[in-house]
């Protein structure tokens, strides 16, 4: 196996492994990596005092039903549509 990748985010490779494989799991990590920034955002964007969701922007409103759909392991729109996109643009994650 190697290690690939800048210190803050790694991507493991196990080279006896055929290429299905690892984009498999390169995009179960994405979107592992994805849910784990969504922690930070929200700290950083969330206010003291509560906003009705009009008044909210929409990429909050859509990351806050993300992050609480991860209690449940319910898939949103947000989650559905990044899937989406993955597939079509096929990512590779190795520098």
């Amino acid at each position: 196996m190697i290690l690939i990748g800048r210190p803050a985010k790694f991507t493991l490779v196990n080279t006896t492994s055929s290429d299905y494989i690892r984009q498999k799991f390169r995009r179960k990590l994405y979107i592992f990596e994805e849910q784990c920034e969504l922690i930070s955002y929200l700290a950083e964007k969330t206010t003291v005092h509560y906003k009705p969701s009009e008044k909210r922007t929409l990429e909050y409103n859509v990351k806050y039903e993300t992050f609480f759909a991860l209690r449940q392991n319910v898939p949103t729109l947000n989650w559905l549509t990044s899937k989406q996109k993955e597939t079509e643009k096929n990512i590779c994650f190795m520098p």
